[in-house]
């Protein structure tokens, strides 16, 4: 269970429940929590019985099960796309699109955008932004386990530079060249957009394509970054531990590069050097090892 899964079955248990089990891919024997003897964790669910037990990877079976909760976490929907294709060149498109479509050299094209939508991906995107056929379609917030507002700030910026055509990127052929090699280090194809740690050089990698890295921008995501990993190793390992990390509070200073963590006193400051906007040239490279130029205006 992930954080869904193992909140729920820590509330079920506070409520009342006799006994709550959560399962877990990265747990191989059913196991007791430390902290409360009526919540277990056990491996995945092998089997749903007649009688109305269950019976899990490990050989574990709980009988009499009530109710079974799947906490299977979000999946992406856009009910304006459903069709699985967008039109291109659409009446009502936005003036000043065009420019951005035609890269074969033509100022439009005709026919439809293939886009697929299910199993935890949308595809194809560059960069889990861009569609890599058209960059005027562009979804803002597609990643997951990441710090969700400021890799979305950074998002936007290079959504709203590239619109204006203040900062390109690299042409179609380099685009779907990165999706190709980036979902080839997949090891599934559900985990695409799933970022984790990866989020930081993500953002500063999005940030030297809009052409505006620079120490201020490197400063306040360094600082981001040390605030999460001092989070991070405080969650409960097991469901039903202890979660005083939801009460951290922490001042912040992005500027002057500076956090403290107002409970335990722990803190720093972090200034890291970065290009300045002025130099705009730099190297994306995506996850696969490709380098990918991208120049700002």
């Amino acid at each position: 269970a992930r954080s869904s899964g193992t909140d729920v079955a820590r509330e079920i248990c506070e409520a009342g429940g006799r006994r709550t089990l959560t399962a877990d891919r990265a747990c191989h024997a059913t196991e007791t929590s430390p902290t409360n003897d009526r919540l277990l964790r056990t491996p995945p669910v092998a089997e749903l019985l007649p009688d109305g037990g269950v019976r899990f990877e490990d050989g574990h079976v709980e009988p009499n099960v009530d109710v079974v909760i799947h906490c299977v976490g979000y999946e992406y929907d856009f009910p304006f796309l459903r069709d699985a294709t967008v039109p291109l060149d659409a009446p009502g498109a936005a003036s000043g699109m065009h420019s951005l479509r035609g890269e074969d050299g033509h100022t439009a094209r005709q026919g439809r955008l293939p886009l697929s939508v299910g199993g935890r991906r949308v595809a194809p995107l560059f960069e889990h932004l861009f569609h890599v056929d058209d960059p005027s379609l562009a979804f803002l917030g597609i990643p997951h386990s990441v710090v969700p507002f400021p890799l979305m700030e950074v998002q936007a910026t290079l959504v709203a530079r590239v619109l204006q055509g203040r900062a390109n990127l690299p042409d179609a052929a380099a685009r779907r060249a990165w999706l190709t090699g980036y979902e080839a280090g997949l090891s599934r194809l559900k985990d695409a957009h799933h970022l984790g740690n990866a989020q930081w050089d993500y953002c500063r990698r999005l940030l030297q394509m809009a052409g505006v890295a620079d120490p201020d921008w490197e400063t306040a995501i360094s600082v981001n970054e040390a605030v999460y990993n001092h989070v991070g190793p405080q969650r409960p390992q097991f469901p039903g531990a202890a979660d005083s990390y939801r009460a951290l509070e922490f001042e912040v200073d992005h500027l002057m590069g500076r956090w403290l963590c107002v409970n335990d006193g722990a803190g720093g400051e972090v200034r890291r050097e970065a290009k300045l906007a002025s130099e705009a040239k730099c190297e994306a490279v995506g996850a696969s090892g490709m380098a990918v130029k991208a120049s700002s205006s």
